[in-house]
């Protein structure tokens, strides 16, 4: 009879060790917690947890994190009123041209070639400066200027150009840049 038992007892003590043994595929990332606080990120390979005290909080697919990672950044988003002789304007009345430049960092896990930018403009009223319609979010969004350039994953300075018909009016402007289905920057100007 305490044979029996203490053949039960190894054979339980060896089913707990075996559930808690764990191992890390490649491109995976297993989050541990112990009694509830983050105690470690086990990478590849074969672990063991504490049973009982620890558990596998969340599993990370470093896919995902690749492709977060190689989104493209624009930064010093800038707009300049130009009047009918492309030179600065002082005053909203004499704007003719809009220009919008934006600088893409720097970004080695981007994959190299063209890419298609999208600029926004958002007048006061909130309407769109619009040219055509783009694809964000599953939703269609009107576009004030397109513009395709080469990116090499080095930093590239774009300068774009918005002509338009529309008559401008002062107050905050939004400008909002997009490329590859995501908001990659935006910035809010007052024009007067």
């Amino acid at each position: 009879m305490t044979s029996i038992v203490v053949l039960v007892l190894i054979l339980l003590v060896i089913l707990i060790l075996v559930r808690n043994i764990r191992i890390v595929q490649q491109a995976k990332a297993y989050v541990i917690e112990r009694l509830g606080a983050y105690k470690t990120t086990w990478n590849v390979g074969i672990h063991l947890k504490v049973p009982f005290i620890e558990r596998v909080a969340k599993i990370v697919t470093l896919k995902e994190q690749v492709a977060i990672a190689a989104q493209l950044d624009a930064t010093g988003i800038t707009i300049t009123m130009l009047n009918k002789k492309d030179k600065v304007a002082k005053k909203i009345k004499d704007c003719k041209k809009l220009q919008v430049g934006f600088t893409i960092a720097r970004n080695v896990t981007a994959t190299n070639g063209n890419r298609t930018f999208y600029v926004r403009i958002q007048t006061p009223t909130g309407q769109v400066l619009g040219e055509g319609t783009f694809t964000y979010e599953n939703r269609q969004l009107e576009y004030s200027i397109k513009k395709v350039a080469e990116y090499t994953g080095e930093e590239l300075t774009l300068q774009t150009y918005w002509t338009g018909e529309n008559t401008l009016i002062a107050g905050d402007y939004r400008v909002s840049i997009f490329a590859e289905g995501n908001m990659i920057g935006t910035r809010t100007f007052t024009l007067n």
